[in-house]
């Protein structure tokens, strides 16, 4: 079973609000609405309480870049790459 990762907040005496972190497919939906948006004309987006600008196109593409990378390795494992050698003829 997947562990679930969890932000808690405290609100008041003895009461604790414990709030499910997005996943990792969420985050990376949420990166690309915000570069569809940015590219589309917007000047800035909200990800996650942080306002992010055109200016952070390129910060965006590498997030989303590392979100699809730790997807594919949730998903099917660690990559591995094999090479042969041959002797010439």
């Amino acid at each position: 079973m997947p562990l679930l990762h969890a932000t808690i907040y405290g609100i008041g005496l003895n009461e604790v609000l414990i709030m499910a972190s997005p996943t990792l497919q969420e985050q990376l939906e949420a990166v690309e609405n915000a570069i569809f948006a940015l590219v589309n004309g917007a000047l800035q987006y909200s990800i996650n309480n942080r306002t992010v600008r055109r200016e952070n196109l390129k910060e965006l593409r590498e997030w989303r870049d590392a979100l699809k990378v730790e997807i594919g390795r949730a998903t099917y494992g660690p990559s591995r790459n094999f090479t042969e050698f041959k002797r010439p003829s």
